[in-house]
């Protein structure tokens, strides 16, 4: 399995952001798996790296905070994005 250019890096808090962002606009309208493979070509990372981001997002609303490892500039980006967007945890939640 190829690894994306930039599989490694960890992710800036604006990117994280943008994810958040892409993926909210999108996820009631697109397929789950289109949705990531848009995300992921447009931030030049791999499907199961967002799907990854997915599962931590979810983590993160849920107070759960074991595996997938929980980053804090993906924790930072979630509360900035559900603050923006005026969203609760829970309804933040049932979209990811």
């Amino acid at each position: 399995m190829k690894k994306a250019k930039r599989h490694y890096e960890e992710w800036p808090i604006e990117e994280a952001t943008r994810f958040l962002n892409m993926y909210l606009d999108s996820v009631k309208t697109t397929d789950y798996n289109k949705l990531c493979g848009i995300i992921a070509t447009s931030l030049g990372r791999t499907d199961n790296a967002i799907k990854l981001r997915v599962k931590e997002v979810s983590r993160i609303l849920n107070g759960e905070y074991e595996w997938p490892a929980v980053t804090p500039n993906m924790e930072k980006a979630v509360k900035a994005v559900r603050e923006n967007r005026q969203l609760s945890n829970t309804r933040m939640g049932l979209l990811f």
